[in-house]
């Protein structure tokens, strides 16, 4: 399912007290084995469809994915996709190299938590016992937009935040993976099987279905 934003579509209300909403929302990585019916993710399509621009007009773009077996399949190449990663930054002149092209601020975010978190989750992740990228989820939501636009990434966040609110509301769960939009903004593999254009940069993405466990409430900043 792959949409252009169009505030044509207008979603019903769902009449639940805003701030009971986000003092309950967290969070949630951890799913049941449940596929999402399309129709919650076109609620969540449509909500996201309300978030306003940064700097207008709207610019975001977002693939949506139901396919449980198509996100699994992905997953082995994000692995590699970081496999390299820990070994490029293992080399001094590679990690230069990369802080060049990344810049100063993201290339401390790799070395400090990034790379130490793939590390260590490696060796679980090639083994297939542990899922640290993609969580299990049975449905992802990637967000992404045209690199020649102007302030795409603000918009993109402003709009991920709509699609939490809006998810939670419906009773499902989500999460922004990080982890995720660098893989397939670097894997040609993985540009093809979520039909990214190639004029366009994947910024984020959101993890969703119904979580596996109840929360007593929610936690800030998680």
């Amino acid at each position: 399912m792959k949409e252009t934003f169009s505030r044509s579509q207008r979603p019903s209300l769902l009449k639940i007290p805003f701030w009971t909403m986000i003092a309950n929302r967290r969070a949630i990585r951890n799913f049941q084995d449940k596929p999402v019916p399309r129709e919650l993710l076109e609620k969540i399509v449509q909500a996201i469809a309300f978030a306003p621009p940064g700097f207008p007009p709207i610019k975001t773009e977002i693939v949506v994915v139901q396919d449980t077996a198509l996100i699994r399949k992905a997953l082995p190449y994000m692995i590699e996709v970081y496999d390299f990663l820990v070994k490029a930054m293992n080399n001094p002149v590679m990690r230069l190299f990369i802080r060049q092209r990344v810049g100063k601020e993201r290339s401390t975010r790799l070395k400090n938590h990034v790379v130490p978190l793939m590390k260590s989750r490696l060796p679980e992740l090639k083994k297939g016992v542990e899922d640290t990228i993609t969580r299990y989820a049975p449905a992802m939501i990637i967000f992404h937009a045209n690199r020649e636009e102007e302030n795409y990434e603000a918009d993109i966040y402003i709009a991920l935040t709509y699609g939490f609110l809006a998810a939670h509301a419906l009773g499902l769960g989500g999460s922004a993976m990080d982890i995720i939009p660098p893989t397939i903004e670097r894997n040609r593999e993985l540009r093809k099987m979520f039909l990214i254009p190639e004029k366009n940069r994947v910024i984020a993405s959101m993890i969703v279905g119904y979580p596996k466990y109840k929360y007593r409430g929610g936690s800030r900043g998680i």
